[in-house]
């Protein structure tokens, strides 16, 4: 349904004695964000194909790049390396998790290693004890996880994905073709603050939004209109947020 009809529901159903109906149109699905522009017909049928899906599971999982390689940070002016394999080990442990959680805890576990490592220099710099991790101090962890694990938006991570050629070849081989690909991106020069979305990049949007943060409401009913006219991304940002619908 479009925002007038969904005005018009919302006071129609009251008078038949159902107040505790949440009506949503499709836009609604998803971030919010400013839709400003009509794709060719070609460009949403492949944003609605849910091909399109595992593109953004794959793109997400390519801005993972945890190894087992030592870290070495500065902190207070003090160089400390932190046991990569360690590091390595608890991002095994937090994968099940939606990313941007998991960099919240990746980052209080970095905190707490480098606590760790200041200790240790304590024993020749008294001093190192008291540096209190975080904040400014903490730059140096969040610097790195910006490059192994960053803690994204909806958009940026979609903005960044579609306009940069390698990293979306990358997300599309073997699911899209390069002429599929080339199709879906977005100029080099795109800015979040700037860029003008189609209303089929909102399931796009709200796909990349669940992998990330997860699903945060969800319903125990849900009736669609005009169901037949939906793609079947559409269909899935509905699907994701049925309790009975697996």
């Amino acid at each position: 349904p479009n925002p007038a009809f969904v005005h018009y529901i919302s006071s129609v159903l009251p008078s038949l004695g159902e107040e505790a109906v949440v009506q949503l149109p499709l836009r609604a699905l998803g971030p919010r964000v400013r839709v400003g522009r009509v794709d060719p017909p070609e460009l949403r049928r492949l944003k609605g194909d849910r091909r399109m899906l595992r593109l953004i599971l794959r793109g997400m999982r390519d801005r993972q790049r945890i190894d087992a390689q030592d870290v070495e940070l500065t902190i207070e002016a003090r160089k400390v390396t932190l046991d990569g394999r360690r590091i390595a080990t608890r991002s095994r442990q937090l994968a099940g998790r939606p990313p941007n959680q998991a960099h919240r805890m990746l980052r209080a576990f970095l905190i707490s290693e480098a606590r760790t490592a200041l200790n240790r220099l304590g024993a020749r710099d008294a001093a190192a004890r008291e540096v209190v991790v975080q904040g400014e101090t903490a730059r140096d962890i969040d610097n790195h996880l910006d490059r192994v694990w960053p803690s994204l938006t909806p958009q940026g991570f979609l903005v960044e994905l579609l306009s940069s050629r390698r990293p979306l070849l990358a997300a599309g081989a073997g699911t899209l073709a390069e002429s599929e690909l080339e199709l879906l991106a977005m100029p080099r020069d795109a800015r979040v603050g700037t860029w003008q979305w189609a209303v089929d990049d909102v399931p796009l949007l709200d796909a990349a939004d669940a992998l990330l943060n997860g699903v945060s409401t969800t319903y125990e009913h849900i009736v669609v209109d005009e169901a037949q006219d939906l793609s079947p991304l559409q269909l899935e940002s509905i699907r994701r947020r049925s309790r009975t619908v697996g």
